[in-house]
């Protein structure tokens, strides 16, 4: 510029200023906003990469999740295999009858079911069904046998037990182990199998 003559370095000065302001604005104005607009877009694709990654894991998981949820209903439905089906009545006399074979359980006595509901959870798709059982046996027999059929009907709970001496008339008696018998009264709970419509 020292070489350029006096008249002519204002405009230039001028030029290379407005220059200056031009290149400052468009770079403030444009450039800047160019650049926070890409950087906006940048992270719109990495957040949909993201969920593309995602999305393909959930899809690589879809064979092994389905194969989970036909083992726990398979499960489901062994588990269900233990709870009464819909004949409760004909099932408990049944399921206890052949329990006691082995037990010297005497006279007893069944009442009809009661079923409610069960309020262990909202929604819980089981019914509960509470029967009124009645018998003799001697302490120690009904002891074992209590024990041993809750251990082998877990989905069913004997609660209310009460236990008093029988009232027998010497005259009626043949066996004298017989006085030694207590009567029994135990209410059998069980979850009942939803029927499936």
């Amino acid at each position: 510029m020292k070489k350029l003559p006096k008249d002519k370095r204002g405009p230039v000065a001028l030029v290379v200023v407005i220059g200056v302001g031009v290149i400052a604005a468009l770079w403030f104005g444009v450039i800047n906003a160019q650049k926070a607009s890409l950087t906006k877009h940048a992270e719109k694709i990495d957040k949909a990469r993201q969920k593309v990654r995602d999305g393909k894991r959930v899809v690589e998981r879809a064979a092994q999740t389905e194969a989970e949820l036909e083992q726990a209903t398979r499960k489901l439905a062994a588990v269900e295999e233990g709870m009464a089906p819909s004949d409760k009545y004909a099932w408990l006399i049944q399921s206890v009858n052949e329990f006691r074979a082995q037990y010297r359980i005497d006279k007893l006595n069944y009442s009809r079911e009661q079923v409610a509901e069960v309020k262990v959870l909202p929604g819980f798709p089981y019914k509960a069904a509470t029967f009124k059982v009645q018998g003799l046996a001697h302490y120690h027999e009904l002891g074992k046998f209590i024990a041993d059929f809750e251990n082998a009907f877990p989905y069913v709970s004997l609660q209310n037990l009460q236990i008093e001496r029988q009232q027998l008339e010497l005259a009626n008696v043949t066996n004298p182990a017989d006085l030694e018998k207590l009567a029994f009264k135990v209410d059998i709970v069980t979850l009942v199998k939803p029927t499936t419509q």
